[in-house]
């Protein structure tokens, strides 16, 4: 059994989806800010990540280098004082 990728236009209508469920989410009277509204900015974001796929970007990426307090912290680009603090 294979899984077959879906096609650029099932991405469409997933984004197109989840936007007019948080268009109707916030008409209710819900606020984004709120804890109710996450896991719409969750598939948002993980919807938005597919269609970049599609272009050849990420913008859900694995971890990489140290972490703090679970995210992601990129030694390279950093100066060089804040990159020994890091080592730490």
């Amino acid at each position: 059994m294979s899984t077959q990728e879906p096609s650029i236009q099932e991405k469409l209508a997933r984004l197109d989806s989840i936007s007019r469920s948080i268009a109707s989410f916030v008409r209710q009277g819900g606020n984004l800010d709120s804890t109710d509204s996450f896991p719409l900015g969750l598939e948002l974001i993980y919807a938005a990540d597919d269609i970049a796929r599609e272009f050849g970007y990420r913008i859900l990426r694995k971890p990489q280098g140290r972490t703090e307090a679970g995210y992601s912290v990129p030694l390279r680009g950093r100066n060089e004082a804040a990159v020994e603090s890091a080592k730490d």
